[in-house]
């Protein structure tokens, strides 16, 4: 994210890209990312890397544009994404692939709540800011340990690699899920049972 907000790569994507390029380009790596899901490791690594810096400029764009109206609240909220992430990643070295969803959750949900209330005590945050934060944190929080949990149950050890592969494209199923979800069928197709 920090190479799209350097200074002479912000003015090139200025004056040579159309935002609605950067957002087709964006979508279409991710397309990509989904359609070699089957793929050897390698062109899903390659994949994978495009969609990271494709991805990357809209969220660094986007991202600076809010944390110019709203810098407390990106900054409150990037602390408790490194507490968690910091803290995931603690935890699951101490406890190897004993993880469990309730212990890591249990362990780092006191943390984030705990930031949260020390900044909005401290700072010149909102309680509804805070509380928000609290609220979207807590729901990362627990996705995140879900999923890493699912990860560490259907791969093996040496497949680190792929197991990032699968926890990256698991966030953006997570925002297609709702998608999914509105177009299943509204009734529920029941076998008649012989009374």
């Amino acid at each position: 994210i920090r190479f799209w907000l350097l200074p002479s790569v912000e003015q090139w994507v200025a004056t040579t890209l159309d935002m609605e390029v950067v957002y087709a380009l964006a979508i279409l790596s991710l397309a990509a990312l989904s359609l070699t899901r089957q793929a050897n490791l390698a062109l899903q690594v390659a994949a994978w890397l495009v969609s990271v810096f494709l991805v990357a400029l809209p969220v660094a764009l986007w991202g600076a544009l809010v944390h110019d109206i709203f810098p407390l609240f990106i900054d409150t909220f990037l602390a408790g994404f490194l507490t968690i992430a910091l803290g995931l990643v603690v935890y699951l070295w101490v406890a190897g692939r004993d993880q469990s969803l309730l212990g890591a959750f249990m362990v780092l949900w006191p943390l984030v709540c705990g930031l949260m209330i020390a900044m909005t005590v401290g700072t010149s945050l909102a309680f509804s800011e805070g509380l928000t934060l609290t609220v979207a944190l807590t729901a990362m929080l627990l996705y995140w340990v879900y999923d890493l949990g699912m990860i560490l149950r259907r791969r093996r050890p040496e497949e680190v690699l792929a197991g990032v592969i699968d926890l990256y494209r698991d966030v953006f199923n997570v925002i297609g899920f709702p998608i999914r979800f509105a177009r299943m069928p509204k009734t529920i197709r029941r076998i008649p049972a012989p009374w």
